[in-house]
């Protein structure tokens, strides 16, 4: 059971039954948002990360329950709740040259984690960029759509960052079917 903001877990999702996860903000540290996306195959950390400064929410690690309002006492005042030690973490970064591609159609996964990357995001050059840790990751491309059958996936790629290092990938498609490259 995962411990939110110092409550009990205990709220379930109506649909599947799973624990919610309750995102408070200014309360809700970013090792129990971790935990929680690590544990979940349907969020991305910066899709979560995107609700730290509203209301606080339910979501279910299933997807079923998100963004359910929650009742939240509060100042008025939500502070960013991230702490800065993660954030300061993040000196190395991975740049995705999608500027072939219709990013929409795909999910973006760097070590598992989901990154709430679109064409929205792309930079004038058709590139999309992501902050990363010093160590070790992998990067995969799938198609959106996560309960459709057949969904195609690219080839994973394993890579080491430094410090303040960058890396780039190529995401293409060839008859559909999508490849990632270093360059």
């Amino acid at each position: 059971m995962v411990k939110k903001g110092g409550n009990d877990m205990s709220a379930t999702c109506s649909n599947c039954g799973a624990a919610l996860f309750e995102l408070i903000p200014g309360t809700t540290t970013s090792l129990e948002l971790k935990a929680f996306v690590d544990s979940s195959p349907v969020y991305a950390y910066a899709d979560i990360q995107r609700d730290a400064s509203g209301p606080a929410l339910n979501y279910c690690p299933n997807g079923c329950a998100q963004d359910e309002e929650t009742e939240f006492e509060g100042d008025g005042v939500i502070p960013f709740f991230f702490d800065e030690d993660y954030e300061k973490s993040l000196t190395a970064k991975i740049i995705l040259d999608a500027s072939s591609i219709d990013l929409d159609g795909y999910k973006i996964y760097v070590d598992g984690n989901i990154e709430g990357a679109g064409n929205r995001d792309k930079d004038a050059d058709g590139r999309v960029s992501f902050g990363a840790s010093p160590g070790e990751h992998r990067i995969v491309a799938r198609e959106y759509e996560v309960r459709e059958s057949g969904r195609l996936e690219s080839n994973t790629i394993h890579f080491l960052l430094d410090d303040y290092e960058e890396i780039e990938f190529l995401l293409t498609e060839n008859g559909g079917t999508p490849i990632l490259t270093r360059r």
